[in-house]
């Protein structure tokens, strides 16, 4: 398709979902069509941005390789867009201003631009719209090579000895093929929580209020959600006590851990880790280039990347995600573990999927193991259907965010009740999980809607409303019910 384009003298603009995948693709895409692809992204410096639009419109570049952001580029003669892993979160901004890639499509289209989405595991939104008509359905039914799917196996574990025998057993096995093996274990940092025995104190934010997570390597408790830290942490902020009690198994626990039986033989790529994309390409690189090395990661393995000598995959702790308070918490949670699978095998025929898990029998487990897309989606619609939500439903969140947001709750049912009458599903008002970002708290109200004009409608209601129109944010279209 690129080809195609070249050849009639347009432009393809290539998206990718995380810029860490960015080196891999320009490496390929280099390799075929030289010195006519370009990365864009949101690091360059404004000089960089302009002497790359430069080279767009001299036609020194055709082909622009880029995250969610490329979309702004002002692209003459584009012929073609590809939205690599069309199913990641990542192509949807959660911050103001609100968008999504999808965004542009009806503008691409009016164009007469080409747009293929791409994925193993697609959105259930988009597979929906495939299946009515609106989006045309390409099946790729065979893996490339002709190579068998991994098989999946499933393992109970006991959480409080994760790292027993059976699990060491099933590492050493491999390497002593001289094969490398990925570990899924998608927590960050070394413990999730801190707790003072002495005391009872458990480190939080204070913006925030939430738990700090404790991370060894650099001796910090940071927030997740804020830029608050704790440098150098060693004891207890209360009562000075240095005895802490670390809650929770996070990645470097796990490396940790497993670097008592494999010394020199772990390598680990999370965001603490991936800084830059050239640091988790070194990683990569090393990876690809050895052999009997244990890479252990949190979701970033799991995007689009080529592991070479990769013939076994363990995946662990992702019944954690079966039960977010999310609608779409199986779709990710199924996407994640199918994509980490696509990543055993890719070179031979003997690829395996070990899945450390107390509820085989859900269906995103079920699906994956026949590697069975149909079948979690013809389940999930069910769901969905009963849920009123995606692709029944679109939802539009409405978010109040003041210091004094709880002054605001007589006026916001109020907006609740009058939505209601114009025949928009609403939910009672929501205090998110995360309950503050920096000194402001939150409440929110999701409205559900099919083919109204919900912008006009909502813009209409909030014009009459005594809060503040500053403490007020709209999300028109959003595919979670995120934090």
């Amino acid at each position: 398709m690129i080809e195609e384009q070249l050849s009639s003298d347009k432009k393809v603009l290539v998206l990718v979902p995380e810029i860490t995948l960015i080196v891999q693709m320009v490496e390929d895409l280099k390799k075929y069509f030289g010195d006519v692809c370009g990365v864009f992204n949101n690091s360059l410096t404004p000089k960089q941005k302009n002497n790359f639009i430069k080279k767009i419109k001299n036609n020194d570049l055709k082909i622009i390789i880029s995250t969610r952001s490329g979309i702004f580029l002002d692209i003459e003669s584009l012929g073609l867009v590809i939205v690599d892993e069309e199913h990641d979160s990542s192509y949807k901004q959660n911050f103001y201003p609100f968008y999504h890639v999808d965004d542009m499509i009806d503008y691409w289209e009016s164009q007469k631009v080409k747009i293929l989405l791409s994925s193993a595991t697609p959105r259930i939104l988009s597979y929906t719209k495939a299946k009515r008509g609106l989006y045309k359905l390409i099946s790729m039914t065979k893996r490339y090579n002709d190579y068998s799917l991994p098989k999946l196996m499933f393992k109970t574990y006991d959480r409080d000895n994760l790292i027993n025998d059976n699990f060491i057993k099933d590492i050493q096995e491999v390497l002593e093929k001289k094969e490398n093996s990925l570990i899924l274990f998608n927590v960050k940092g070394y413990a999730s929580s801190i707790e003072c025995p002495s005391c009872g104190n458990v480190e939080i934010c204070p913006t925030c209020n939430m738990p700090l997570k404790y991370y060894k390597s650099s001796k910090i408790a940071s927030c997740n959600y804020c830029d608050y830290k704790i440098q150098n942490y060693k004891s207890c902020t209360k009562c000075k006590n240095s005895k802490m009690v670390l809650i929770g198994l996070g990645i470097e626990k796990v490396q940790e851990e497993l670097e008592k039986y494999f010394p020199n033989k772990i390598l680990r790529v999370d965001s603490k880790v991936a800084k830059t994309k050239e640091k988790v390409n070194s990683i990569i690189k090393e990876f690809n280039s050895s052999t009997s090395k244990i890479l252990i990661g949190t979701q970033i393995v799991a995007k689009g990347l080529n592991f070479k000598n990769l013939n076994q995959v363990i995946v662990l702790n992702l019944d954690n995600m079966l039960f977010f308070n999310d609608f779409n918490s199986h779709e990710k949670a199924y996407q994640l573990l199918e994509q980490v699978s696509g990543r055993s095998g890719r070179n031979k025929e003997d690829g395996k999927v070990i899945i450390y898990t107390n509820h085989s029998d859900d269906i995103i487990y079920k699906a994956a193991k026949e590697h069975d897309y149909r079948m979690f989606y013809d389940h999930e619609m069910e769901n969905r259907k009963l849920q009123k939500v995606l692709p029944y439903y679109f939802i539009a969140q409405i978010e109040f965010r003041s210091k004094f947001v709880y002054k605001y709750e007589e006026e916001i049912l109020k907006i609740k009740v009058n939505l209601e009458k114009k025949g928009l599903i609403v939910t009672k008002v929501v205090q998110p999980y995360l309950e503050k970002i920096g000194e402001e708290k939150r409440l929110k109200l999701y409205v559900k809607y099919k083919k109204e004009n919900v912008k006009e409608i909502l813009l209409e209601e909030l014009k009459k409303t005594k809060i503040s129109k500053s403490d007020i944010l709209i999300d028109l279209n959003i595919e979670n019910y995120g934090l």
